[in-house]
């Protein structure tokens, strides 16, 4: 009986000891949970920022409008014979009429020609009227495509000199003032030699010869500069090589192309061949070359003239090669049939461009035109996140890129104090090796916390290495900052408070908090 009795008393001692305990965990549990409450709220108010991203009034088509910028368009051709007959004077004046003819294009072929001293080395009088000549289109402001040669009439052979090292001589004496001008000269065509400086019909192609010629040229004339030859064979021979870039040659990465029988027929008349071959020193078909240039231009020059009326240069055809050989200069003078059929063509496939004539359409995609055509951005969680990201995307719709390198700005300025907050620059070479529509990104990181209270508008802008600023082909506003292209707002003040299960939840899933005791907190508030 006494056993019993104490037996009972036990079970009631551990029952009521039992229940003592639970009261005194569910009393701690109220502490923390009430505890942590004021701490999350505490942490909210501290802690909040809504972050606002909008880009709702932002226009980001493209513009049809042609851009005012370096390096791409229609060229008119102009020839001149050096002569220690021509007096400056006399010089002067047919510039003056050169000028006025050519004030509609950005851009001038400039032929000089060497015959009269085809014999000797140039004279001082013939190396001051070339500096003349080169210094009057720099100071219009004129982008000079160079070519120097010794024929106009289709005859070099009868007019070049008949020593190979006569030519380089010239060569060596042209350069030092051909480099005073590097920044006007877009492009020097060819090794002075062949038919209408064309390097076709001469004595010095010979693989030989052609490479002599070249890498003289190349070792003589400012880095700078861009040099072109006339096929892509000529410069698989020059390069031994049929990679567009060869490793560890610093020519390839200057050496372009110019072709003056652009769409004229199957093969460009004579540029492309029309059989399969793999060798260094003869076309390839059409689809190959174009395939070599699609590659290639995309970091070197290429144009030319358009000749001879056929299908090849119909506007849709013509269109679709521009953008594989990444054409950014064209004759203004030749085809003239193919450049009235142009003219009087319209654009039907694309939406911003339809009813566009051909001619304008083709003169506006010459080289570049960069713009944005995109912004987003990325969800901004204030209890896990202290930046985040804006996303802008980069389209170049030009038929090729810029060859220049490019410093692209983002500028985030604030609209309460009307000034700039923050400022990155990219100047990677994949942002403007882009054309033909194709696209890539630039992606802004955003410290929201350093973000005080208000409206923020981004802008983008972009200049060359030698600081000239570029237009692009948008719609969007611009200002002093470059386009702007999104805006934003920051709230560090919240309006209303979360329920206490939500501050705990938040609080606790964000905190250090051990899975225990995170229980205990969530119990009191559980349903």
């Amino acid at each position: 009986m006494h056993a019993k009795r104490s037996s009972k008393k036990r079970i009631f001692i551990l029952v009521g000891s039992l229940l003592l305990l639970l009261a005194i965990l569910s009393a701690l549990a109220v502490w923390i949970a009430q505890s942590t409450l004021r701490a999350a709220e505490e942490y909210y108010e501290t802690h909040y920022l809504a972050y606002d991203f909008s880009t709702d009034s932002y226009d980001y088509r493209e513009s049809d409008q042609p851009l005012d910028n370096p390096a791409g368009g229609f060229y008119n051709l102009l020839g001149y014979l050096l002569s220690d007959e021509l007096s400056s004077e006399d010089l002067a004046q047919r510039l003056a009429i050169d000028r006025k003819d050519c004030a509609k294009e950005p851009m001038v072929l400039i032929e000089i020609n060497l015959m009269q001293y085809n014999d000797r080395e140039l004279s001082a009088h013939a190396l001051d009227l070339t500096r003349q000549i080169l210094q009057h289109w720099n100071d219009k402001d004129y982008q000079i495509i160079l070519r120097f040669l010794y024929d106009w009439d289709g005859n070099a052979m009868a007019t070049e000199p008949t020593e190979l090292a006569l030519i380089k001589t010239h060569m060596s004496q042209l350069a030092p003032i051909v480099n005073d001008f590097s920044e006007q000269i877009y492009t020097m065509q060819g090794i002075f030699v062949g038919n209408y400086g064309e390097m076709h019909g001469s004595n010095y192609l010979e693989s030989a010869d052609m490479c002599e010629l070249m890498y003289h040229l190349d070792t003589v004339i400012d880095a700078s500069i861009f040099l072109s030859v006339r096929t892509p064979a000529q410069r698989r021979t020059i390069l031994d090589s049929a990679d567009a870039f060869p490793s560890q040659n610093t020519l390839a990465a200057r050496l372009g192309l110019f072709n003056d029988g652009m769409l004229g027929s199957p093969t460009d008349l004579g540029t492309y061949g029309e059989s399969d071959n793999t060798a260094l020193n003869v076309p390839w078909t059409r689809s190959e070359e174009l395939t070599y240039q699609n590659t290639l231009c995309r970091q070197v020059p290429n144009g030319g003239e358009v000749v001879i009326d056929n299908p090849f240069n119909d506007l849709p055809s013509a269109i679709e090669a521009f953008q594989a050989m990444h054409v950014s200069y064209l004759s203004c003078m030749h085809d003239a049939e193919v450049l009235e059929k142009w003219r009087t063509s319209s654009v039907t496939d694309d939406e911003i461009w339809n009813g566009t004539d051909g001619y304008s359409y083709i003169d506006a995609h010459m080289g570049y035109r960069y713009y944005c055509n995109q912004v987003s951005g990325e969800p901004f969680d204030c209890w896990n996140m202290d930046t985040t990201n804006l996303t802008l995307a980069l389209t170049n719709t030009g038929f090729a890129p810029c060859y220049e390198p490019l410093t692209w700005t983002v500028t985030i300025a604030s609209d309460h104090e009307s000034s700039i907050v923050s400022q990155m620059v990219f100047d990677e070479r994949s942002l403007q090796a882009i054309s033909g529509g194709e696209q890539t990104t630039l992606s802004v990181p955003l410290s929201l916390r350093k973000y005080a209270e208000g409206t923020y508008r981004v802008y983008l802008s972009c200049e060359t290495k030698s600081g000239t600023k570029l237009a692009l082909a948008s719609r969007l506003p611009v200002s002093e900052y470059g386009y702007e292209t999104a805006s934003f707002s920051v709230s560090k003040t919240p309006t209303v408070m979360p329920s206490s299960e939500e501050l705990l939840q938040q609080y606790v899933s964000g905190s250090d908090l051990s899975l225990p005791l995170s229980w205990l907190v969530s119990l009191p508030f559980a349903k």
